[in-house]
């Protein structure tokens, strides 16, 4: 089944197919999780959340390398004229749609990626978004630490499951073995 991320209270519209299977001789039905959320919050359900909710917080927050893992990018001056010329919903770059694109605030983002650095901008902050900022639309607790370099955190953001959805559908397969 296709599940979108967002339908589960990640900040981030990230599309999986998401296959459940069980042996021949496990009798029970396979269901997917139900969404929570939706654009609107209609119909008994959540509202999507957006950028800002997941990561307004951190804008003004000083750098911390340690145990937040908000980590800052170092930007040229001609790159940071260049992000301030970026509208919201554009790509610094035309050439590369995804990265460098400057996240809409009130929406949930587009899938994150690893994209060899190049990450989301910031919405309001003239500087690409820092690891924790990434981990935070990736539906990651803030007490979850990565290892490794700051690429290579990127690079684990990029390849990860949203937590939000992850837990969905451990909640239904659970139910299988119970």
């Amino acid at each position: 089944k296709l599940l979108n991320s967002a339908d589960f209270g990640v900040p981030q519209k990230r599309e999986r197919v998401i296959f459940i299977g069980v042996r021949k001789d496990i009798k029970k039905d396979i269901c997917f999780p139900e969404e929570t959320h939706n654009p609107e919050g209609i119909d008994g359900k959540q509202k999507w959340v957006s950028v800002r909710e997941a990561i307004d917080d951190l804008k003004n927050k000083e750098e911390d390398t340690s145990i937040l893992q908000h980590i800052f990018t170092d930007h040229s001056p001609a790159f940071i004229e260049k992000i301030k010329n970026t509208p919201i919903g554009k790509s610094v770059n035309p050439k590369y749609v995804e990265a460098f694109f400057r996240c809409d605030p009130d929406k949930p983002s587009t899938t994150v990626k690893e994209n060899h650095g190049g990450v989301f901008v910031h919405y309001e902050k003239n500087r690409v978004m820092t690891p924790r900022e990434l981990a935070r639309l990736q539906s990651f607790p803030d007490e979850f630490k990565f290892c490794g370099s700051k690429s290579s955190m990127l690079v684990q953001l990029g390849n990860a499951v949203p937590c939000g959805l992850s837990h969905a559908i451990a909640k239904e397969i659970k139910k299988l073995v119970d």
